[in-house]
């Protein structure tokens, strides 16, 4: 996540939508003042800064259930005001009115199927998932790796709270928009590619999953399609 006080806008990092790489590209345009949080692999390239600091969690925990009570207060404990994929409602709650209201807000969406595949060859190669032998159990398991929590309203998932969702699929072209309405030099490259080298499978994902599984993808990504009309 970083927030630009020098350019006024507010980045939401979402899962497997090059957001580390977008991070690193933005990086180098950030102030001193500005808000960098942390990888969880470091880039050289990338200094996390100004993401620690107290922050008052009563309504957050009042607006949260179960475990994520528990988290929202051992963040407040430990300082951790911002995190990596912290969801842009929490955001909200965190900085002034003024700033939420007046920086540009966004973020980036994949294709649920091509999202899922991405995600499956990356927790593979990380081994979180070691007793995962196929995407068959992946998927019935119930692992996913949807956002709409990221940049929806906790009380209303239906609701956007960012001013722009940019397609993964016309990335360059997209992001190249957002830089220039924000005054951010860019030549159509981010100049880098992290966590790309997770994935075995490159063929298009019409190639590679099966009825079954196309279809166990859109029931679990049934939110994200309603959406952003994704279709298979």
């Amino acid at each position: 996540m970083i927030i630009s006080h020098k350019y006024r806008f507010i980045f939401v990092k979402t899962q497997k939508t090059a957001g580390t790489s977008i991070e690193t590209f933005l990086s180098q345009y950030c102030d001193d003042g500005d808000i960098l949080t942390p990888f969880g692999k470091p880039v050289d390239t990338h200094l996390p800064k100004n993401y620690e600091g107290y922050f008052n969690p009563i309504r957050e925990i009042i607006l949260t259930r179960g475990k994520g009570r528990k988290k929202i207060l051992r963040q407040a404990l430990r300082r951790e005001k911002f995190h990596s994929h912290i969801p842009a409602w929490k955001i909200r709650s965190r900085i002034r009115s003024k700033i939420w209201k007046s920086y540009f807000k966004f973020c980036v969406e994949r294709n649920p199927w091509d999202k899922t595949l991405s995600h499956y060859y990356f927790v593979k190669q990380k081994g979180k998932y070691n007793h995962i032998s196929s995407l068959d159990e992946y998927l019935a398991e119930g692992h996913s790796c949807l956002n709409y929590h990221l940049y929806t309203d906790y009380r209303n998932s239906n609701v956007v709270i960012v001013d722009r969702i940019v397609k993964y699929e016309n990335l360059m072209q997209q992001l190249g928009e957002v830089f220039s309405m924000l005054g951010i030099p860019f030549k159509n490259s981010l100049n880098v590619r992290a966590k790309a080298d997770y994935r075995e499978e490159r063929r298009h994902y019409k190639d590679v999953l099966t009825e079954a599984q196309s279809k166990k993808i859109e029931e679990i990504y049934r939110k994200e399609l309603f959406l952003h009309d994704y279709e298979y």
